[in-house]
This record gives C-alpha cells, sequence and structure tokens, in this order.
C-alpha cells in the first residue's frame, strides 16, 4: 500500500519532461501537505489572540457590534416615522405601517451597507422587536 502511495506521489509530481527530482516531488507535497494543516490551526490561534486581547484591554467587541446595531435600528424607525409625518403634513394619506418598516429596512441597509451585514427580513425582524418594547404591554 504504501508503494503505491509512493508511486502516485511520484507519478503526480514529476513535470512531463521528466526534470523534476524525487526530493523536489517530496518538498512540493510536503509544502501541500503543510499549508492545509498549518491554515487552520492558525486561524484559531488568531481567534485565540483575539479573545486574549479581548480579556486583557476589556474589549467587547459583540456588544459594540449590537450597540451599534441597535442605535441604527431605532435611527431608522425615527426616520420612517418622520418621512410618514412628512407625507401626512403636505397632505398625503397616511402611511400604512408596512411602508413604514419598508422605510426603516431601507434607510438601515443603506446605512450599514460595508459596515455590518444583514438579511433585509433580519432587519424587519429587529425593527418589530424594538418597536414591541416601546408598546405598553395591555392585559
Amino acid at each position: 500500500m504504501r508503494y503505491l502511495i509512493w508511486t502516485l506521489l511520484l507519478l503526480s509530481a514529476c513535470d512531463p519532461e521528466g526534470q523534476q527530482s524525487f526530493g523536489q516531488a517530496l518538498a512540493v507535497h510536503i509544502i501541500d501537505i503543510v499549508v492545509v494543516i498549518a491554515t487552520p490551526l492558525l486561524l484559531l490561534l488568531v481567534r485565540k489572540l483575539v479573545n486574549v486581547l479581548e480579556d486583557k484591554w476589556g474589549w467587547d467587541l459583540q456588544d459594540k457590534h449590537d450597540a451599534l446595531i441597535d442605535s441604527w435600528v431605532e435611527k431608522g424607525i425615527a426616520y420612517a416615522q418622520e418621512q410618514a409625518f412628512k407625507a401626512l403634513k403636505d397632505g398625503n394619506d397616511p402611511v400604512p405601517g408596512d411602508a413604514k418598516k419598508v422605510l426603516a429596512v431601507e434607510f438601515i441597509a443603506d446605512n450599514l451597507e460595508g459596515v455590518v451585514t444583514l438579511s433585509r427580513d433580519a432587519l424587519e425582524k429587529l425593527i418589530e422587536a424594538k418597536l414591541n418594547l416601546k408598546r405598553p404591554v395591555t392585559p
């Protein structure tokens, strides 16, 4: 079995003119194997380093990320409410809730483009959740 593997290894590593030596072919395959093994390990080490730095310097990136999204959701709701108020002030029909939600989603998506990646469906759910927090609970 080992002989078959080494034969396949040599055949796949040699160039068509037969100019590559056994040592070169072996080095190419060893480098390929090391890269395949080292890449995930390097990613794990980078993540561990980020965690250590977060702990050491008191960084809490997830909380900052959540606060950023929450802030833009509030701004999107305020923008939609303001646009609905302006439409009413101009003598137009009242803007329905679904249209306000679309306005808010577009506002948030436009302002967070390239910063945070959220689907429009996720933004709609965040807007509804924020609005439900502001409503008084009635029995």
